[in-house]
């Protein structure tokens, strides 16, 4: 089945992805785009790698997907392509390749780098339009990832932090690649384009049957709403970070005494304070249980 989702909720796309995976015995190419959000690996702590806060004030989305890999920005210009199958997990190589080959067909020529980026050359320097990330589950398989078109990226490291040292943890890191937009070497391209040019090499494979709508039966019949429902859960979207320390100390004004906060399943679980009990009393009382905030020590200030 090939879908072009016009819903731009990534809760309910990622629900449907996983209900395609789960659920279903056919393979799927899907496209889709999302409203401004931060997405970010199964296995990853948002607090490493995003300004949540400032994200959250920002009208964006928190989104845990269902997959590892590291974390992006989305949002309007930024377009979703998704690979659903069975069997034997399939080549990223081919997925992606399918991706550039179809995209040359309109005069866009990406490559496949090391990591299983597509980028783009520009004069001697090279940017990556596309990151992907994987599951494999039960002889079934996702291979999904993004198309950086027309994306606002400029104001990108407003949300994404490059510096989280103090965040002692296990999980996942990001890497950092400079991107840049397709729209800005080829200029004449645009988000209809390219979607177009994808569903029509879909169609053209034949390996994924016809266009369907988000209203066909196929996918009518699936209970994509029990996927949807706990993507977009707390306990997912922050509950399902790896356990995590943060080292560091009170402000000067409260004796800049050092600090550590033991985090778990995302929420404040021990503090040890050295040296002011105050603070460690207000902390206890205040915080413990509570879902891990940057703004604590803003919080604490108020309280003492």
């Amino acid at each position: 089945m090939i879908i072009n989702s016009t819903n731009t909720c990534p809760f309910y796309n990622l629900g449907l992805e996983e209900a395609l995976l789960r659920d279903s015995s056919d393979d799927h190419f899907m496209l889709w785009q999302s409203t401004p959000a931060v997405i970010y690996g199964k296995f990853q702590n948002p607090w490493r790698e995003i300004h949540v806060d400032h994200t959250l004030d920002n009208d964006h989305l928190l989104v845990r997907r269902i997959t590892g890999g590291g974390c992006v920005y989305q949002g309007p210009g930024n377009l979703n392509f998704s690979f659903i199958g069975s069997g034997n997990f399939e080549s990223r190589e081919v997925n992606l390749k399918f991706i550039a080959d179809s995209l040359a067909t309109i005069g866009v020529e990406l490559k496949l780098n090391h990591r299983f980026d597509l980028i783009m050359d520009e004069g001697e320097k090279s940017y990556k339009v596309s990151g992907n990330a994987f599951k494999n589950t039960r002889g079934r398989w996702i291979q999904h990832g993004t198309l950086l078109i027309s994306a606002e990226i400029e104001n990108i490291w407003d949300f994404l932090t490059q510096n989280s040292g103090n965040i002692k943890s296990k999980s996942i890191e990001s890497t950092r690649s400079p991107v840049k937009n397709i729209s800005e070497k080829y200029q004449d391209i645009d988000m209809v384009m390219i979607s177009q040019c994808l569903l029509q090499q879909a169609q053209k494979s034949k390996k994924f049957g016809e266009l369907s709508s988000l209203e066909s039966d196929e996918i009518s019949t699936l209970d994509n709403l029990k996927y949807e429902n706990v993507i977009k859960s707390k306990e997912w979207i922050l509950g399902e970070t790896p356990e995590f320390l943060v080292e560091t100390n009170l402000s000067h004004s409260l004796g800049g005494n050092p600090i550590i906060i033991h985090v778990k399943k995302g929420r404040f679980e021990n503090f040890e304070v050295l040296g002011n009990d105050l603070a460690k009393q207000a902390l206890d009382k205040n915080f413990l249980g509570k879902y891990y905030t940057q703004q604590w020590p803003c919080e604490l200030e108020k309280l003492l």
